[in-house]
């Protein structure tokens, strides 16, 4: 039985000036995987995942989510289908935790438009996912490492987007963050069958974690 494609990459490359960073990548993710991306330092893993994301120009090839060419989306029509989870995220301001989950509401948003109930439904929905709703009202910037990484899961689930991707999630994590974050991404997959797409740098990790490994080596697809 085939299951639905949710990305699918095809012969994608980018260079920086002449320094070539990806060379014909070609995979699909469907719904349901957890797939992680490993490989060496400088082997393109971080620069995938931005291209993934619409933050980095393709040189050439084609992204599409759900059927869906990245390249013709605006940005909040892109963050509809995909939302990503950055290795950490510091504020400037004194954001509270319900405030910072509350950002991943921004693709449903037109200027001047309240928010509706549908968005605090999300958003609470969000933080009690990932067990964050006890610290709602604290400060943003008061929060522990573990802590400050599940509510940007919090916020990108509050998205409600096809695809999550994590960019070395638990890499600024001492061992047992690490652990409570990446025990916390199978148990929404498993109960929501939330899709994930993950660089990771520990293989051991990957391998207990995820159910599919895609290897990257000087830019291409190695196994």
């Amino acid at each position: 039985m085939s299951r639905e494609a949710i990305l699918e990459v095809r012969h994608l490359s980018k260079a920086f000036g002449n320094n070539q960073v990806l060379r014909d990548i070609d995979f699909t993710v469907h719904a349901g995987d957890v797939t992680s991306i490993i490989g060496a330092s400088g082997s393109g893993k971080s620069t995938l995942l931005r291209c993934i994301s619409g933050l980095l120009p393709l040189k050439s090839g084609n992204i599409e989510i759900c059927g869906k060419d990245t390249g013709k989306l605006s940005a909040k029509e892109r963050a509809r289908l995909v939302a990503v989870v950055p290795q950490s995220y510091e504020m400037e301001y004194a954001f509270t935790v319900e405030d910072v989950v509350s950002m991943g509401r921004y693709p449903y948003h037109s200027f001047g438009k309240r928010e509706t109930q549908e968005d605090i439904q999300a958003v609470h929905q969000a933080m009690e996912d990932t067990n964050t709703l006890e610290f709602c009202g604290r400060l943003y910037s008061e929060l522990s490492g573990g802590e400050k990484q599940r509510v940007i899961l919090a916020r990108a689930l509050a998205q409600q987007p096809e695809i999550i991707l994590l960019d070395e999630p638990t890499s600024a994590l001492d061992l047992r963050h690490q652990t409570e974050v990446m025990e916390l991404i199978t148990r929404l997959n498993r109960e929501q069958n939330m899709t994930v797409l993950a660089v990771l740098h520990d293989v051991n990790m990957a391998s207990r974690y995820c159910s599919r490994m895609l290897l990257l080596g000087e830019g291409k697809v190695s196994a």
